[in-house]
């Protein structure tokens, strides 16, 4: 009786060692897949970041665009009152430059100032009626 206890746990053994032989390629093949979704999350999150990198970068540049058109409107104001010169003109601060266009209404009561700015093929307008 002794023989088949112990062919028996000899069975077990001999199962259990070719179980978990067979079971090794399971857990590379676990690891790889947790490898690739990690990489997938970690490259989603990176590209989100690069996005959102890029959308402030413009949203600088848009910013200074704007504070150039601000500077067109300002300029015309100026030179429309001081010397009373309607022509459209153009200026630059800094890498930024703006380009005037002021109209004046024929019966001579309204003067419609329009103002584009431009920076980093960013351009942004602003029109003041006076």
């Amino acid at each position: 009786m002794e023989n088949r206890k112990k062919k028996k746990i000899n069975l077990r053994n001999i199962f259990c060692q070719q179980y978990l032989r067979d079971k090794k390629g399971v857990s590379l093949f676990l690891v790889v897949l947790v490898l690739a979704v990690a990489s997938f999350v970690l490259f989603s999150l990176v590209s989100l970041s690069l996005s959102q990198i890029k959308i402030i970068w413009k949203a600088g540049d848009s910013a200074v665009a704007f504070f150039a058109a601000d500077t067109g409107i300002e300029q015309a104001l100026y030179r429309t009152r001081k010397t009373g010169n309607f022509a459209n003109f153009s200026g630059a601060v800094g890498e930024a430059v703006y380009d005037v266009f002021i109209e004046t209404n024929g019966e001579g009561n309204g003067v419609v100032v329009k103002s584009i700015g431009s920076y980093r093929g960013t351009k942004r307008a602003i029109e003041s009626i006076y």
